[in-house]
């Protein structure tokens, strides 16, 4: 995986827009086409640009659900992290965060660049959710729906509740007050 300190060292926005094309409002990258000056002969000019041009770039789903791929040798790079470096022309300092959950949705209205902290409020139900409601889980040892919710510090309890209606409420308000995104916890 490239880090970005080499990112930096070796990509610039002109560069990178010069190899792939981003279309904003599909989320998409393509390959451009290559000149020849960048190849050491021309069967590995015509054999890449019979392969690529014109082709998506970045469509590798790694593990996580994100896009990833690689440039000019360098591996690994998530396709959101290099369309913001497009787009704004600087690598983004903080988190990006697809708004609406999807991960492989890098559509440009889609994604900000947010602190860790603003990214955590903004999260899908884990797999292992049984509630289907984030920071509301089944208390067994009481036979309540118990509900907490996690600030910068620490978590808190907000309560625990006869339903699990209840417990949601609870919880949506506490996300209300302590600022998490409205998708916090909805299914993408």
């Amino acid at each position: 995986m490239a880090s970005e300190r080499s990112l930096k060292a070796v990509l610039t926005a002109e560069k990178v827009r010069a190899l792939v094309a981003y279309d904003p409002k599909r989320g998409h990258l393509y390959w451009h086409e290559r000149p020849i000056e960048m190849f050491k002969s021309a069967d590995r000019w015509r054999a890449f640009n019979t392969k690529h041009a014109g082709k998506r770039a970045f469509a590798y789903k790694n593990t996580r659900g994100y896009h990833e791929g690689g440039i000019l040798g360098l591996r690994g790079i998530s396709a959101h992290r290099l369309i913001w470096f497009m787009q704004t022309g600087e690598w983004p300092s903080g988190e990006i965060d697809h708004i609406n959950g999807v991960r492989d949705d890098n559509r440009w209205n889609n994604l900000r660049e947010v602190s860790s902290l603003e990214n955590s409020r903004n999260m899908r139900p884990r797999k292992n959710n049984i509630s289907g409601v984030v920071g509301v889980s089944w208390a067994s040892h009481i036979g309540k729906w118990q509900a907490r919710i996690k600030t910068s510090e620490r978590y808190l309890h907000l309560g625990v509740f006869e339903c699990i209606g209840a417990a949601a409420c609870a919880r949506a308000i506490a996300d209300l007050k302590y600022g998490f995104h409205k998708n916090h916890g909805r299914h993408p």
